[in-house]
């Protein structure tokens, strides 16, 4: 690759990045953003591309296309529901017994249920 004093550059296998000073044959002087100059073979870098052609590669709508495509649709959160409040009547009517006969003595249990029930 042919590089020029000024072409920003990244390192290969490392996580540095930084401008051309110098060329010396292969080796390829570097500043990074620290101001360290550091020496490197050409096939250990790699020229950055301008800043406006990456704004155009990820705006171009066929990638949000895909992007939106890949992304998994998310499903609509419904309100949780306790299990107490799912099984629970949705009506309780209080029906008292001594407000249904005037007396329940001679009734057995199963006869007072009976009769709140069919009231």
């Amino acid at each position: 690759m042919n590089f020029k004093k000024g072409d920003t550059v990244s390192v290969l296998d490392e996580n540095l990045s930084g401008i051309v000073t110098n060329i010396s044959g292969t080796t390829i002087t570097v500043e990074t953003e620290d101001g360290f100059l550091l020496n490197f073979e050409a096939s250990a870098l790699v020229k950055e591309q301008p800043a406006a052609l990456k704004t155009s590669i990820f705006s171009h709508k066929s990638l949000h296309a895909v992007v939106s495509e890949k992304e998994e649709k998310k499903r609509k959160k419904q309100p949780k529901v306790k299990a107490k409040e799912r099984f629970q009547p949705t009506m309780e009517v209080d029906l008292h017994i001594n407000q249904l006969v005037k007396n329940a003595s001679g009734m057995s249990n199963h006869d007072m249920l009976t009769l709140q029930l069919d009231t």
